[in-house]
């Protein structure tokens, strides 16, 4: 009954943001009318309003997950997915992107007998409004390896297969909402969505409310027996389920030179987390402090026509189980290359 509360309220927490969001969008074209001062183009932000455009792209997505020991030694314990890239292509098209992306095809690079496989479910939306922005990503990985075995097994060489854990499976939900506050001098949207493009360099702080749901799963202890020596407190962690709602301030800038432009963004802050894990056969329910950050970032050049570059999105949440802490790490790696083409006929309609 607990499990199915906290599901409908995730779901309408999520209705919620997608009201707001529609809501944000709405008013935002009403004060584009009614207030002179936020023009569509001034001499910090140009937007294009009569222009849609094109964006073939290539992205690397990832999901991983560390153990960090609290011995003086700082043991860590690195899990990591077989994954594969994937192509696709974003049309921004009557003020709305769209996204689609398929996994590309497994070639030999994959090498499933050396890392084993990966069985992935990842699908993400990233929204940027001139006020305000969103992330909604839910990813589902099972199968991992252990990317530093080295570090536990002195035999080991790098022609070995890496341990391979194909019971273990992650999945993962963040939800980020934040507010722009110098929106009319500084735009993501012109690094991250190409809407707009920035003229002069300019930053703002933001203010992000964030909420994420991590669920951790395996038929045996997170700890191999290979790094039990190092790990003996935490043997028994199997996995467990894991909330957090946190505030996070943060700040972000845009660096131009003339057509170029340098992103960077960071946000940090402490959230509120319910924890509900099996430690050595034990259910524990928890909940106190935990720390989430994220971090974004974008490279490239940007005229009025062509654009190109390349950008990059991570958010980790870190949760303490015992003497053992667990960071989830989610990424995202994009690179793109588009072209903005004049509006004609029905084109020149907006939706919001």
């Amino acid at each position: 009954m607990e499990k199915k509360t906290r599901i409908i309220g995730i779901l309408l927490w999520l209705l919620l943001q997608g009201v707001g969001m529609y809501s944000v969008q709405a008013a935002e074209k009403s004060m584009r009318l009614t207030d002179p001062s936020d023009t569509l183009s001034n001499e910090f932000i140009r937007s294009y309003p009569d222009r849609f455009y094109i964006r073939p792209f290539i992205t690397s997505r990832s999901l991983r997950m560390s153990l960090l020991d609290s011995s003086p030694n700082r043991n860590r314990l690195k899990y990591r997915p077989n994954n594969r890239p994937y192509a696709g292509v974003s049309v921004y098209l009557f003020d709305l992107g769209v996204s689609l992306s398929l996994r590309l095809p497994e070639t030999i690079t994959d090498n499933a007998q050396r890392f084993g496989e990966t069985k992935i479910f990842d699908i993400q939306a990233n929204i940027y409004a001139k006020r305000i922005g969103a992330d909604l990503i839910y990813q589902k990985y099972e199968g991992f390896y252990v990317n530093n075995p080295k570090d536990f097994i002195q035999q080991w060489n790098q022609n070995n297969p890496f341990p391979q854990r194909r019971d273990l499976a992650l999945s993962t939900l963040f939800t980020n909402v934040f507010y722009i506050f110098n929106h009319k001098r500084f735009s993501f949207r012109s690094a991250f969505n190409q809407a707009d493009r920035q003229m002069k360099s300019k930053g703002s702080f933001f203010l992000t409310e964030s909420f994420s749901r991590i669920h951790i799963s395996s038929d045996s202890s997170l700890v191999p027996p290979e790094a039990s020596d190092e790990f003996t407190p935490i043997q028994g962690f199997n996995g467990g389920d894991f909330y957090t709602l946190a505030i996070m301030p943060g700040y972000a800038h845009n660096f131009i030179m003339k057509k170029v432009y340098i992103n960077a963004s960071v946000a940090l802050g402490l959230g509120n987390q319910w924890k509900n894990y099996v430690l050595n056969g034990v259910d524990i329910n928890e909940q106190e402090a935990g720390l989430v950050a994220n971090f974004r970032g974008g490279f490239g050049y940007n005229g009025d026509r062509f654009f190109s570059g390349i950008s990059s999105f991570f958010q980790n949440v870190s949760v303490d189980v015992d003497r053992l802490t667990v960071k989830g790490l989610s990424s995202n790696i994009k690179v793109f290359v588009g072209y903005r083409f004049e509006e004609k006929g029905i084109l020149k309609k907006k939706l919001f």
